[in-house]
């Protein structure tokens, strides 16, 4: 089966990706993207990629998902990161019964939806519907949104109420934009131009046709019946954040190609263009690069490919998927290479150049990993550094027996977050002061 992507939204990309950059430093003072780029990737239709097309959406397959986010965040990785998240949601709104469906996107293709996936909020039932009070952090786009959207927790009382599983009934509810209140909480270091605030709702009334269940099941409505709709969640997402990752790390990697150009290192007379160490780390920066580009784009073609024969995927290739979207080289490559650019441009800069390495980059892939449950994307952590053998794993930080994170410098709040149940440990989740944070560590005897 040839697949083919739709290189008419990449070429309008391309065109737009002026008007990204020009407003890039606007986006990092105002903390969320300037009106002029959601106004271009609107018009441009990029936010209705993953909307059915009866519904006014262009329905695009995950290639070309993947590769039109890839050039936004070429420009600006607030921007690509500004279009995944509210695809995201588009995504999962396949779950939507027709009436909520159609109540989204009906009288507004264009519609944007926001919001954050963690924590839930309780939601007490009540005739046709729920009321939700409560706050979540990391509301992206939630100032350009039309649409917030929350998981919520349905309540018995004072506790959740159970599934027959013995789970709690866990719900994604949509609510307009106007019965939310912004919170202005996001000062931190990276990703400023993104725009996520806390939003907090009060005695919101959510109609049930504009909520669905959290469970593995899954129920495309009338509008969702394309391959498209058919396509795993893990999917999905790696169709949407990895290609952000990927932006960066080239990005990493050709501002140190340029530094190195002109750069000579403290205390020595040789080019770093020149020295063989310089030109080791860089092939071996690039080779990463396009090895795990080349993983990510193979195995989304074949998932594709299988989605649209009506091939039900093995339990190796949805293995093939995950790994492809967590894929730890081009990560670590970015890490690496960002780190390397920053101590560069430190020199540079002393001497009264300017670079284009940002704070933002760097906190971008030290704190992110798609664990597809949450949008850990501020949350920043220097524990790899202080524990080498610290797994960073999506939604926490998982640490190896016999050790657990207990304190962190340099915070404004911490939060705890649950692990998955094989994991051992906990991790503090933080917004960030200052540019590099430590965190230290103690021996446990127990599980926690």
């Amino acid at each position: 089966m040839q697949i083919t992507v739709d290189s008419t939204l990449i070429e309008a990309v391309r065109h737009l990706a002026p008007v990204i950059r020009a407003h890039k430093d606007e986006a990092e003072r105002a903390r969320r993207l300037s009106t002029p780029v959601v106004e271009a990737l609107t018009h441009a239709g990029l936010m209705r990629m993953l909307t059915p097309r009866s519904l006014g959406g262009l329905e695009v397959d995950p290639l070309t998902c993947a590769r039109v986010i890839e050039e936004v965040a070429a420009a600006d990785s607030a921007a690509g990161w500004s279009l995944f998240n509210p695809l995201s949601w588009a995504f999962i709104s396949a779950r939507l019964p027709d009436e909520g469906a159609a109540a989204l996107f009906g009288r507004h293709p264009h519609a944007v939806i926001a919001g954050p996936f963690h924590p839930p909020m309780p939601a007490t039932p009540v005739s046709g519907g729920y009321r939700v009070t409560g706050r979540s952090p990391f509301a992206s786009n939630c100032h350009d949104a039309t649409w917030i959207a929350s998981t919520v927790v349905v309540m018995a009382g004072d506790a959740p109420r159970m599934r027959a599983c013995g789970a709690p009934e866990a719900l994604v509810a949509f609510f307009p934009r106007e019965q939310c209140e912004i919170i202005d909480t996001w000062h931190v270091l990276g990703m400023r131009g993104t725009g996520s605030d806390d939003i907090a709702l009060t005695d919101a009334f959510v109609p049930t046709e504009l909520t669905f269940p959290l469970v593995p099941e899954r129920v495309s409505g009338s509008h969702y019946q394309g391959p498209l709709y058919r396509f795993s969640l893990m999917g999905a997402l790696a169709a949407t954040f990895p290609p952000i990752v990927l932006a960066i790390a080239r990005q990493a990697i050709d501002e140190v190609t340029t530094l190195a150009q002109g750069k000579t290192p403290f205390g020595s007379t040789t080019l770093l263009r020149e020295r063989a160490t310089a030109q080791v780390k860089l092939a071996q920066a690039e080779a990463a690069l396009r090895s795990a580009r080349a993983l990510l784009y193979a195995t989304l073609s074949e998932a594709w490919e299988r989605t649209c024969t009506g091939a039900l995927a093995t339990l190796t290739q949805r293995a093939d998927l995950l790994l492809a979207t967590v894929n730890d080289p081009y990560l670590l490559v970015a890490v690496q290479l960002l780190d390397q650019a920053q101590q560069f441009a430190a020199d540079v800069a002393h001497r009264g150049g300017t670079v284009e390495v940002r704070n933002a980059t760097v906190r971008l892939v030290r704190a992110q990993r798609a664990g597809g449950r949450a949008n850990i994307l501020p949350l920043v952590t220097e524990a790899s550094r202080a524990l080498p053998r610290l797994k960073v794993a999506g939604f926490a930080e998982v640490v190896l027996p016999g050790v657990r994170v207990v304190s962190a410098c340099g915070l404004i709040e911490h939060q705890l977050l649950v692990v998955e149940p094989a994991a051992i440990g906990i991790a503090l989740v933080m917004r960030p002061r200052q540019a590099t944070l430590q965190v230290a560590v103690a021996p446990v005897h127990e599980r926690l």
